[in-house]
């Protein structure tokens, strides 16, 4: 019995030292993808100095606002509000420094646990060139359900370098493969805009001034008071000036006056005052001002 019972746990052992090994399978995923690769872009498009040592980075484009500076920059591809909705879109530029045809491939992405892992293969063709700093762009779509639990700040990337022959005198090489683990940035769009001069200096938009203020009247409503009105012009705010002076001197002021009509108040009883108006409108940092009205006098109870 005694025999028995020591067979069994040797048994034991092994079937619990064997089976968590069984079990134990890959975590790692394929993701569905569509990739899009283009052609070479030039980063003097961006501003060089913002990329000075980084070969590879990439963009997450997660809503239609970091969307509109992909557009504005010319890189955007047709992609409407509502599609955000339910995808995302990384926008990866990959190193091109070489003065012919580097045709990049992504093979694959793979999810392992938190972690995305793209990759890519390129044939290289040419020699390495002095020129500016070139790179090609891939499109990657994807279903923000499949990445849900992904850190997208923190990309792998993997690529396998196939060098083509080259009979140039003083830069022969033959056939070779080369693999690398990429060290691809995260760029934030939206923190590094300005830095990267990603936005292009919009064009100058011919701001129409707001128009003369008409029809101005005034009626002395109660003692040391008067009312004003004017016609209203639509989208913009006024500036009253008064005066006991036809000539406007030592005038006073109320502006930010957002209807047609005004009381001034606290004004000096039994005289005669002088009035105009004015439109204006502010776009930005700059205020744009209509023509002051023609001016009204009107004496205080």
């Amino acid at each position: 019995m005694k025999k028995v019972i020591n067979s069994l746990l040797a048994l034991a052992f092994i079937t619990l030292s064997i089976v968590p090994s069984a079990l134990v399978t890959s975590a790692v995923e394929n993701v569905s993808y569509n990739s899009s690769m283009t052609q070479t872009f030039n980063t003097n498009k961006i501003t060089p100095k913002g990329l000075d040592g980084i070969y590879y980075f990439y963009f997450v484009i997660d809503s239609y606002d970091d969307y509109l500076i992909l557009d504005q920059l010319g890189l955007a591809n047709g992609k409407t509000k509502s599609y955000f909705d339910n995808n995302i879109l990384l926008v990866v530029f990959a190193n091109n420094v070489t003065g012919t045809a580097e045709d990049y491939v992504n093979e694959s992405i793979t999810k392992d646990q938190d972690t995305l892992c793209i990759d890519y293969s390129v044939t290289k063709e040419g020699i390495v060139s002095t020129d500016a700093v070139n790179y090609e762009i891939d499109y990657i779509i994807m279903k923000k359900s499949d990445i849900s639990n992904v850190n997208l700040k923190a990309i792998k990337a993997n690529l396998k370098i196939k060098y083509l022959p080259v009979q140039t005198p003083g830069f022969e090489r033959e056939y070779s493969e080369e693999d690398r683990v990429l060290d691809l940035k995260y760029i934030d769009i939206k923190r590094y805009e300005k830095k990267m001069d990603l936005v292009q200096t919009p064009p100058k938009k011919n701001v129409k001034k707001p128009s003369k203020v008409k029809k101005v009247k005034v009626k002395s409503v109660k003692k040391k008071q008067l009312k004003v009105s004017w016609k209203k012009i639509n989208g913009v705010k006024y500036e009253v000036k008064y005066s006991l002076k036809k000539g406007m001197k030592n005038a006073k002021t109320k502006k930010n006056i957002k209807k047609n009509k005004i009381i001034l108040k606290r004004l000096k009883s039994g005289k005669k005052y002088y009035i105009k108006v004015r439109a204006y409108q502010k776009i930005g940092n700059k205020t744009y001002t209509g023509k002051w009205s023609k001016v009204v006098k009107k004496k205080t109870k």
